[in-house]
């Protein structure tokens, strides 16, 4: 069968593209607004973090600092070296898929992701999930930002036709996550002309068709706090 030739190419772009991804997650939260608020709730500071799926770094830049150790791990090759150069000696980075993490169990106070679970194809998410649980310490957390379903980002998603749901609803019905709070952010380009080339390229031709007919630079972008926490010894 023939693929959908105005489908959204998320795994195509992180894996063959990393630079264009690099500008889409450079675009998100400028500011700030994500980092100061899992600073706040998550209690990074003086924790053994691992970030899973770190991609470019846009997270492990701005939060490794806060905690005791921040390892970040991530399985594409592309993309590990964009992110490794990115955050700084703040971070250790592991290339490492999120079902098969190289670390005993319960090495970690806290796991964090940002915009991966909810992605994962639903046979990688339990394996995935199961893994993160697996090397959390007594009293973990487990964090996980994701997308919101009504913002500028998603109508514009929409406004091309593209399908649109709540993306946290399987996080949050099927393996317990509670829905901690939303985030008001702005996701903002360098330009109308790089807001059109990134997001088409990623969201495909008709949003780019609508971001020649309608530009813009800035789209109010909403995301989900999640969290999960290990029983206590």
């Amino acid at each position: 069968m023939a693929r959908d030739p105005n489908r959204e190419r998320w795994p195509e772009v992180y894996r063959d593209s990393p630079g264009i991804f690099a500008r889409f997650a450079a675009a998100e939260d400028r500011g700030d607004r994500v980092p100061k608020e899992l600073i706040s709730l998550a209690g990074l500071k003086g924790a053994r973090v691992l970030e899973l799926g770190a991609g470019t770094g846009r997270w492990s830049a701005s939060l490794a600092s806060a905690s005791e150790q921040w390892v970040a791990t991530e399985p594409a090759e592309g993309m590990l070296s964009i992110g490794a150069r990115g955050a700084g000696q703040a971070a250790h980075w592991l290339r490492a898929r999120s079902q098969a993490l190289p670390f005993h169990s319960g090495s970690f106070e806290r796991v964090f992701a940002g915009f991966v679970f909810a992605n994962l194809r639903p046979k990688d998410r339990a394996p995935a999930l199961e893994e993160a649980q697996r090397v959390m310490a007594s009293g973990a957390e487990l964090w996980l930002l994701e997308n919101h379903w009504e913002d500028d980002f998603q109508d514009l998603r929409r406004s091309a036709g593209l399908e649109t749901h709540r993306e946290i609803a399987p996080l949050v019905d099927e393996f317990g996550f509670e829905h901690v709070s939303t985030l008001d952010t702005q996701m903002e380009f360098e330009s109308e002309a790089a807001a059109q080339e990134v997001l088409g390229t990623i969201l495909g031709p008709l949003v780019q068709a609508r971001l020649q007919s309608h530009p813009q630079r800035r789209l109010r972008h909403r995301v989900c706090l999640l969290r999960w926490r290990a029983p206590a010894a």
